[in-house]
Parts: C-alpha cells; sequence; structure tokens
C-alpha cells in the first residue's frame, strides 16, 4: 500500500525572491489521481516572470506560496483505484493543458481548452503538497513540477512510449509542443507560404521547424541577439534578421522583399513584436500569438482590414490536445523527423535552480532543464 512521501520541492513564497528548497510531504493519490517521481523539469520562463517579480501570481489567479514548473517528465510511482490505464513504471509526460474530455470545450474538435482543467481553477488547487507545518503548497497550472515527487490529476499526465532519453523529453510538455503545433496544427501552414518567427527561444525554435515540417518556402527567424543565428538556421530557418541592423523598418524590409507575411509568429510576447507582426501580413496573412505577454500588451489594428482575409489568432500548446500531441511527437522524435535533444544547452540539479532561471534571463541558454537525482 502506497504511503506518505517526503521530498525535496523549489518552493516559491515570494514573486521576484529566489525559490528555497525545502522538504515537502507528497500525500497519497486520491482515487483519481497519479503519483509521479520526476525525471526532469524544463526551464521556461512563463515560470520566470514569476521568479523574477514581473508578474504576480494572482495575475493568473494562482496562490502562494507555490512550487512553480508545468514542464515535466517522469515515472509513475502509483495511481489512485479509479486510474486503470496508467501503472507503476510508466513513461509519462506532464501537461499545463489538461482535458476532461467530457465537457463541452473538450468536445471541440480543434480546440484543447478545458472548463474543468483551466489555469484559474487548477492554479487555486492545493497541490497535495504539504509543508513540515501541513500547510498545503500550490502548484503552477496545478502541476508545480519542481519537485521530486509530485501528485496530479489524471488528465494531467500523457502516457508516452518508454524511452532511454526521458529526460529530454520534458521539453515535448511545453515548449517543443508549443511551437512546433503553433505551426502544424493553430496555424495549419500551406506549403511554399512565407512565415515570420520572432523570438528565437525554445519555443521558437520548435515554431521554425514546425514550419518546416509544412514546407513552408520562406522561414525567416527574427531575433535581436545574433548568437541564435546558427541555431535558428539549423531548425529550418531561410533567414535571420536582427532588426537592429536593417536600414529601414523591419516591416517595410519584410513587405518589399515579401509582399508581406503569410504567417506571423509572436513567440517572445512583447508589445513591439506584436506591433512589427501584425503590421507585416501579407493581404490574407494570419497573425498568431505564441508567447507570454503582460497584461499590458494590448493589440491595436483597423478592424476593416479583417475583410480582406487577415486572421488574428492565438493559442496555447498550438491548440492540440496535449493527450494527442505529446505521443504523436514523441514518435516523431523516435523517429528522427524533428529536433528535441538539440533544444537542451544546460542540465541543472534542482540545488540550482535559482541559477537555472539566471541563466535563462541572462539569455545564456536555449532551453535548461532540471535534472533530478
Amino acid at each position: 500500500m502506497s504511503e506518505p512521501i517526503k521530498c525535496r520541492a523549489a518552493i516559491l513564497y515570494e514573486e521576484g525572491k529566489p525559490m528555497v528548497i525545502e522538504e515537502v510531504i507528497i500525500p497519497v493519490p486520491d482515487d483519481d489521481q497519479v503519483r509521479i517521481k520526476m525525471i526532469s523539469a524544463g526551464i521556461c520562463a512563463s515560470d520566470g516572470h514569476y521568479v523574477w517579480g514581473q508578474q504576480k501570481m494572482s495575475d493568473l489567479f494562482h496562490k502562494l506560496p507555490t512550487v512553480l514548473g508545468h514542464e515535466g517528465a517522469g515515472i509513475v510511482e502509483s495511481v489512485g483505484r479509479n486510474v486503470t490505464d496508467l501503472k507503476p513504471g510508466d513513461h509519462v509526460l506532464t501537461t499545463f493543458v489538461p482535458n476532461c474530455q467530457k465537457c463541452i470545450q473538450c468536445d471541440i474538435p480543434n480546440n484543447n481548452m478545458c472548463s474543468n482543467f483551466a489555469f484559474n481553477v487548477t492554479g487555486c488547487r492545493p497541490t497535495r503538497k504539504l509543508a513540515k507545518n501541513g500547510d498545503n503548497i500550490y502548484g503552477a497550472t496545478g502541476t508545480g513540477t519542481y519537485s521530486e515527487y509530485i501528485t496530479v490529476y489524471r488528465p494531467q499526465v500523457i502516457k508516452i512510449k518508454q524511452t532511454d532519453n526521458l529526460a529530454n523529453l520534458c521539453v515535448v510538455s511545453c515548449a517543443a509542443a508549443t511551437g512546433f503545433y503553433s505551426a502544424v496544427y493553430r496555424a495549419d501552414i500551406l506549403p511554399e507560404s512565407t512565415c515570420g518567427i520572432w523570438g528565437v527561444g525554445g519555443i521558437g525554435l520548435n515554431t521554425l521547424q514546425g514550419c518546416k515540417y509544412n514546407k513552408a518556402k520562406n522561414i525567416i527567424a527574427i531575433d535581436i541577439n545574433p548568437d541564435k543565428r546558427d541555431i535558428a538556421m539549423q531548425f529550418g530557418a531561410t533567414e535571420f534578421i536582427n532588426p537592429k541592423e536593417l536600414d529601414k523598418p523591419l516591416e517595410q524590409y519584410l513587405m518589399e522583399k515579401y509582399g508581406g507575411l503569410n504567417y506571423a509568429f509572436d513567440c517572445f510576447g512583447s508589445q513591439v513584436i506584436v506591433d512589427q507582426a501584425v503590421n507585416s501580413l501579407a493581404m490574407s496573412g494570419t497573425f498568431i500569438m505564441v508567447g507570454v505577454t503582460g497584461a499590458e500588451v494590448t493589440l491595436k489594428y483597423p478592424v476593416i482590414m479583417l475583410l480582406f482575409g487577415r486572421t488574428i489568432t492565438g493559442c496555447q500548446l498550438g491548440a492540440k490536445k496535449a493527450y494527442l500531441a505529446y505521443p504523436e511527437m514523441v514518435d516523431l522524435y523516435l523517429d528522427k523527423k524533428i529536433k528535441i535533444d538539440e533544444l537542451i544547452t544546460n542540465k541543472f540539479k534542482l540545488d540550482q535552480i535559482n541559477d537555472a532561471f539566471q541563466t535563462l534571463k541572462d539569455g545564456k541558454c536555449i532551453r535548461s532543464i532540471i535534472v533530478f537525482d
């Protein structure tokens, strides 16, 4: 019979302050839950906004104290009695966009939102991590993967094929799937099209390879960091542009050279990029918001332009349901049709998690992961 587990987790008590590594108690899973021994967890800027004090947990209806982390890979340790399709030893990924497969939102084929597992719900549920004094500790998006063990609800766990490289696959559960499917699924890029991708980080690189996978003709990577050029080309870019090196506005350059973009992806999330991207669209182009923006970022656009066929949209996880996306992407990786290992430039231990976020903030990585002992 399962027993509570004592383990270590990185706890955020206040936005803008370093996380603290403390012992927590992970209770036995409830009937509809799964307890996972974490193998790895990704370092994502979505969590970084809270670590760096740029956003409040309350912005997404989340609570403190919390264990951050939503990108994770692990092995099933135990399951509740109602969980019949998973067993100890299964390789799994966590998801921040789960589907109950029962609500009206889950019934929509081209949508991955869920009424029962929305952010404002999952972030306020205790993640069944208990501090030493018995207080509940919450988890970002209801997962909280910066912990040696976690307990989550069944829809938050996606089974994948057994692999010797499970640690690297944690990035599939956010960066890789988000970028790849924003191009392949949400945008559904047509062959021979022209695409612009702002922000060559973990998400942007996967958007690049999604554009290549769908056989786009012109794949333009846009970033103000010139050091991103080589890896952008490696992931499928046909051109790399540093807007600071142009002698004219970026929008003008793209219009003159390509006639505008069929697809424009903001994979970073800033007012400057949003403005550049929507004003670089071709007559019937599509703007896709992929990165997480601050609450102050707005979209100002003449509505009449939509009558010419332009589209403005956005997505989480590329709008594809996680239980379909993750196994499919792992298969593509195992078949060597997409790159995953090349995304990971840094590996840290849990004790080094604050250093990992500083490395991300300093722009000295593509994707870093925490590898648990």
